[in-house]
């Protein structure tokens, strides 16, 4: 029988709108490097804003 594969899930929010993807990957790649294999980015829309 095979080992059950350690997934981890983490979702970051709240996260300031003028953040981009490659800013964001630029602050916790160096941490996280070669521990992940998917990763997904949904900047918020505007309209969300007051």
């Amino acid at each position: 029988m095979k080992k059950p594969l350690q997934r981890t899930k983490v979702v970051i929010r709240h996260l300031p709108p003028s953040l981009s993807q490659n800013d964001l990957l630029a602050l916790f790649h160096d941490h996280f490097n070669d521990r992940y294999n998917w990763f997904c980015f949904r900047p918020i829309k505007s309209r969300h804003f007051f």
